[in-house]
């Protein structure tokens, strides 16, 4: 549905970014390709693009939000890098019998420092990073040079403080870990007039609901284009909430 508010993963809920999503399923199926960086103002659907472009791909992956890691730091990154591989099948088994102790149901240790690096080179996951930007000075950037040039894992990272982003991945800085590597840039972008249009009223049409022409207008002269808060203002009208 368009206005369900959590990020899209089935490729009929994801509305419009067909460009941009051949272009990450393109990132996907080329072996040279290594890094792709999603990049756009909040709200314009990256997390969405990242989930349903590594669904409809059938990709092994380990996701990473890290607005919600317990704390920022590469500690609690890796922990959240080895949660998301007991989740891949056939993993997991080989991976309980590695965890030496869980930490409050969440943080996994190994037994042995290098086993991630085993786990890792044997499964080559895409390892996808979610506001990636928060990351910066966690040396979380330095695990994922280290992932690039030791593994196969593709790594994708998402972030919508543009600057600070390219400041993680090293653009320009020659002492940044991840500096040198390629990248792929997609840019997620404010959908078209006419195509905001489009998406409220299929979304209204799903929720077999209408507006007047003129709330819809205010509307879409509102919210410029994001789709997220298009999707939220829908949300709220379907649901009989005053927006």
């Amino acid at each position: 549905m368009f206005f369900d508010l959590a990020p899209k993963e089935e490729p009929r809920d994801f509305f419009n970014y067909e460009k941009e999503r051949l272009e990450l399923a393109g990132f996907l199926a080329d072996p040279r390709a290594r890094i792709a960086v999603i990049t756009g103002l909040r709200r314009t659907g990256k997390s969405s693009l990242m989930r349903v472009a590594l669904k409809k791909a059938g990709a092994k992956h380990v996701m990473v939000d890290a607005r919600g890691l317990a704390t920022l730091n590469r500690k609690s990154f890796e922990s959240a890098v080895l949660s998301g591989l007991k989740k891949i099948r056939g993993v997991g088994s080989r991976l309980l019998e590695r965890i030496e102790s869980v930490e409050a149901g969440v943080r996994l240790s190994l037994r042995s420092s290098e086993d991630i690096w085993s786990l890792l080179g044997k499964t080559a996951p895409v390892i996808a990073v979610d506001e990636a930007q928060m990351l910066r000075g966690t040396r979380v950037d330095d695990f994922l040079a280290a992932a690039h040039d030791n593994t196969k894992c593709k790594i994708i990272l998402t972030g919508s403080e543009i600057g600070v982003l390219e400041s993680f991945v090293g653009k320009d800085n020659p002492k940044a870990p991840l500096f040198g590597r390629d990248y792929r840039e997609i840019k997620m972008h404010p959908l078209a007039p006419e195509k905001a249009r489009e998406f409220l009223l299929a979304g209204f049409s799903q929720e077999k609901k209408s507006l007047p022409e003129e709330q819809l207008g205010r509307a879409l002269a509102s919210l410029d284009g994001i789709v997220g808060w298009l999707a939220l203002y829908g949300n709220l009208e379907a649901s009989g909430e005053k927006n």
